[in-house]
């Protein structure tokens, strides 16, 4: 573990202020308090309150077309306070990222995989987004979440005893 992530645990608190880039869905959720080698999937419950979710920005390219992972088309308002889920063909998504219950069922805490300039991944806290909207039209469903706290105390994540 680096230096950063450390420092993170140290101070307790996930921040948007803080700039630390993670491997995935599989170290933050160790980091909290779990020990699995390869978790499989973007999501998982962490306790009653909330689920770790770990998507992968959808990118769209000059002609239009959006490069998506696993058939997920998620995207991010440019202020970064709504994300946007798009789940258009069941059959060409990739349904083992599916969550245990209902999508709306709790908050989501979330990092996110986003390809900087360089176009490398990287890993980032976004914050703690709620289930705000459903809407379905011909077929392909949108999700809405809307950021509610941009920070959050790392004992809070982890499962009740």
């Amino acid at each position: 573990m680096n230096k950063e992530k450390k420092a993170i645990l140290e101070k307790g608190i996930f921040s948007t202020t803080d700039d630390v880039d993670y491997e995935g869905v599989t170290e933050i959720y160790n980091l909290l308090g779990h020990n699995v080698e390869n978790l499989g999937r973007c999501f998982v419950k962490l306790n009653s309150s909330y689920k770790l979710w770990v998507p992968y920005l959808a990118i769209k390219l000059d002609d239009g077309t959006v490069k998506t992972k696993n058939g997920w088309e998620n995207t991010l308002s440019e202020d970064k306070s709504t994300i946007f889920e798009v789940v258009g063909d069941m059959e060409k998504c990739d349904t083992k990222n599916v969550p245990d219950g209902d999508w709306h069922d709790v908050d989501r805490v979330i990092f996110m995989h986003i390809r900087d300039s360089f176009g490398m991944d990287r890993v980032k806290f976004l914050g703690i987004y709620s289930p705000s909207n459903l809407k379905t039209n011909n077929g392909v469903q949108t999700r809405t979440y809307k950021r509610i706290a941009t920070e959050i105390k790392i004992k809070d994540l982890f499962p009740e005893k």
